[in-house]
């Protein structure tokens, strides 16, 4: 940490610091959770005694929670961007706390409509706790660079922040799991609560808001707020419709994330099926801790790719993200593909279950900064005011994407669930050939204005 923060800028310091602690505990609690909740789910309705059953169900869940998503995502970007980010931050840790709550109540349910709501109402907490913080801390991130120092290249801090929260993750994943093959999933859960307050009230206490920027008060009324917040939103479509860049790197991150959320809820089911629960735990306990270094892997190499490119001109430096995220896609969306055909009681099927997952976790990895960067990149620096607005444009199309096609994506049962990971992968492979072919006739005009200037 000393040898990061000491080739960082003195006024950048306070920033890296929160984004360091902020990012990590981030992490941290988003692994608590994220190898677990849907086994949790599948086994909340009954597991493989229903199997069919179970998986709807699971499957209903992940709609409505990326459902509410959704319908939020846009709406509390420019909530954000109206009454300040650190406002929303906090918000957005008060939900996390309600969600976790209700992850460790459902034992406590005893029948079946019982336990859907308490899944419901969990899920619809996570989508606000969501929705509040994705943007909005990325944009309190590089509006405080921008206005402590407009020369930092804010790219390199948005990558250490996500190596950060993937350590985090790596940490509570390793913690979450292992509750969870000792039948004691509940505390991972109650302490991912008790984490999420203690954020909450160190967001509030510690972040101070961007101060070149106006945002309206806790004074204003609801009316003005609504208003702002419309007029925040009206102007965000509009600016994304203008320039095809922000576009069609909306889309790619929003398909991709589809195809991430997918795998990342059903492979503890897949694998289950492939190794069962209490046998072998020690392979879950490895795979689990290579599938983290691998997303740590992926944003290491955006960072190494930031460092290599830095003396590059702005727009080459641009091409080589876009080509190295564009591939990466690719390469993800095949390898899906290729497992969704195969026949999960094939010899050899298991390895290739933990390659296509490894393959996908390491575009993840590189994936979250680079769309980041590329999009503040794309961003001119007139909408700063709209950056959460247009971030969340991606999380957006997401969970659209999820709300109407989770059910096919998680396929019929635990065994089969990699068939429908086809779904999320094909669109994966159509976004990413469509964006090739939109912005390399940008990067070519960008690239003969620069010679001919």
């Amino acid at each position: 940490m000393s040898t990061q923060a000491n080739s960082i800028p003195e006024a950048i310091k306070p920033i890296w610091k929160a984004t360091l602690f902020v990012q990590t505990c981030n992490g941290l609690a988003f692994g608590l959770y994220l190898f677990t909740f849907g086994p949790w789910f599948y086994d909340a309705f009954g597991g493989d005694k229903n199997a069919a059953t179970a998986m709807m169900m699971t499957s209903i869940l992940l709609g409505v929670r990326q459902g509410g998503v959704a319908v939020l995502e846009a709406p509390t970007g420019a909530i954000a961007d109206a009454i300040g980010r650190v406002h929303a931050i906090g918000w957005s840790w008060f939900f996390r706390v309600f969600f976790f709550v209700g992850l460790a109540a459902l034992p406590l349910c005893n029948n079946l409509s019982a336990t859907f709501t308490c899944s419901v109402v969990a899920s619809l907490a996570f989508s606000l706790s969501y929705t509040f913080f994705n943007g909005a801390f990325s944009a309190w991130v590089v509006d405080s660079c921008r206005h402590a120092d407009p020369n930092f290249q804010y790219g390199l801090l948005l990558t250490k922040g996500h190596a950060a929260n993937l350590w985090g993750q790596f940490i509570g994943g390793f913690v979450g799991v292992c509750f969870f093959l000792q039948g004691l999933a509940q505390v991972s859960y109650l302490l991912g609560g008790a984490l999420s307050f203690v954020l909450m009230s160190y967001c509030l206490r510690e972040m101070p808001e961007t101060p070149h920027l106006n945002f309206l008060g806790v004074r204003d009324t609801l009316v003005n707020i609504m208003r702002r917040v419309g007029e925040i939103l009206g102007a965000g479509a509009v600016i994304a419709r203008k320039i095809p860049s922000l576009l069609v790197l909306i889309f790619v991150y929003g398909s991709m994330m589809f195809l991430v959320n997918v795998v990342d809820y059903f492979w503890p089911l897949a694998i289950r099926s492939q190794l069962g629960i209490s046998d072998r735990q020690y392979l879950w306990l490895g795979f689990l801790s290579i599938l983290c270094l691998t997303r740590i892997f992926g944003a290491r190499v955006m960072r190494f790719l930031l460092a290599r490119i830095k003396a590059a001109a702005p727009h080459r430096q641009l091409i080589s993200l876009r080509r190295w995220l564009l591939s990466l896609c690719l390469v993800s969306a095949v390898a899906v593909l290729m497992l969704g055909t195969a026949d999960s009681t094939a010899q050899g099927f298991f390895w290739w279950l933990m390659a296509a997952v490894l393959l996908v976790s390491l575009c993840n990895g590189f994936l979250v900064p680079c769309y980041e960067t590329l999009m503040h990149h794309y961003i001119p620096a007139e909408y700063a005011q709209m950056r959460s607005t247009l971030l969340s444009f991606g999380s957006l199309i997401r969970s659209t994407l999820i709300l109407l096609l989770s059910v096919p994506a998680g396929g019929h049962s635990s065994t089969t669930t990699t068939h429908g990971w086809i779904v999320p992968a094909l669109l994966v492979l159509l976004s990413a050939v469509v964006a090739r072919f939109v912005l390399k006739p940008i990067e070519r005009r960008a690239l003969s204005q620069t010679n001919g200037g």
